[in-house]
């Protein structure tokens, strides 16, 4: 049974200044770790967008930045959407997780 997920991102710079923002809204998403995860897709696409060659990532999701960040095959439901955060924090120098 989906239900209707909301999440919100903000772009700072290192003084804290709002550089961007962001919020998602879906009908069709599952669970609460889909939503995060597209949600860290949304900002690091954002700040690529916008000329970032740094970033940090940060979510309530430990479980999305931990499978983000580690080398090995994703195995769980939300993969490809994990794929694709690794494929997109690939474009910065070194982002910080």
């Amino acid at each position: 049974m989906s239900r209707q997920l909301r999440t919100n991102f903000v772009i700072k710079s290192a003084y804290g200044q709002v550089l961007g923002n962001g919020m998602m809204i879906d009908l069709h998403i599952l669970d609460a770790f889909s939503v995060e995860a597209l949600a860290s897709i949304q900002s690091l696409q954002l700040a690529l967008d916008m000329g970032f060659t740094m970033v940090e990532v940060k979510g309530d999701s430990r479980i999305v930045i931990l499978r983000t960040t580690k080398e090995k095959k994703d195995k769980s439901h939300i993969s490809a959407y994990i794929v694709d955060a690794r494929f997109l924090a690939k474009s910065f120098l070194k982002p910080i997780f």
